[in-house]
């Protein structure tokens, strides 16, 4: 009985080791709060985008870093997504808030004047 005893205790000692030696170390997720940040802003960007649009507020706008002239929300995303692709995380935060910040006020602007109607002076 003694040795069964024992072969038993170095068993269960043996699987228990093993277990915590074949457990993970738990990596940084900094790359992936990065990217899932990052995803987050254009997604929002888009959800806002095309709730102006339903409404007919797209704005226009002059973003130095795409031209000289304005140019539509869309294509500021546009800008955003090639910015993402390319792994410039700033810039496409960037534009991706600038586009939900302009959607946003687009649709503002929309919603005061939906009862809109010309005004003449007496």
């Amino acid at each position: 009985m003694q040795f069964g005893h024992k072969l038993l205790v170095v068993a269960v000692i043996t699987f228990g080791v093993s277990g915590c030696a074949s457990r993970p170390e738990p990596e940084p997720q900094t790359e992936q709060v990065i990217e899932i940040k990052e995803n987050l802003a254009i997604i929002q960007a888009q959800a806002d985008l095309a709730e102006a649009r339903e409404m007919h507020a797209e704005w226009m706008v002059r973003e130095a870093s795409i031209h000289r002239n304005p140019v539509t929300l869309g294509q500021i995303l546009d800008h955003a997504q090639r910015a993402h692709q390319s792994g410039n995380e700033e810039e496409a935060i960037r534009l991706a808030r600038l586009v939900s910040k302009f959607a946003r006020l687009g649709i503002e602007q929309a919603k005061s004047q939906i009862n809109a109607a010309p005004y003449y002076p007496q």
